[in-house]
């Protein structure tokens, strides 16, 4: 897998996300099986290189998935759209992308 480490954060990050879009589920799923710490990121990690932020090493321009729910509640997930780095909320059962962190 291709990486980008931030050398502000320490954070690894993968730089060629799943070409297809999924669901909650299935978002946590594929970070699970990636293994070794592997994880989707949080709403603020995302944030953080996105937008003016993003490395170039970095591609993308859709929403992505963020770890966090929303208000504490399991039906809403924060979004992220990477071109901007602007936030919104997304369904569980909606697709989206997906980029991982560890």
């Amino acid at each position: 897998m291709n990486t980008w480490t931030d050398s502000k954060t320490g954070l690894e990050w993968q730089v060629d996300p799943p070409v297809d879009r999924m669901n909650y589920s299935k978002a946590e799923k594929y970070a699970s099986d990636l293994g070794d710490g592997w994880r989707l990121p949080t709403r603020k990690e995302l944030i953080g290189i996105t937008g003016g932020n993003r490395p170039k090493e970095l591609k993308g321009k859709d929403w992505f998935w963020s770890s966090l729910p929303v208000g504490g509640g399991a039906v809403y997930r924060w979004l992220v759209l990477f071109l901007t780095g602007h936030v919104s909320v997304g369904h569980v059962s909606s697709v989206f992308y997906v980029r991982c962190v560890r």
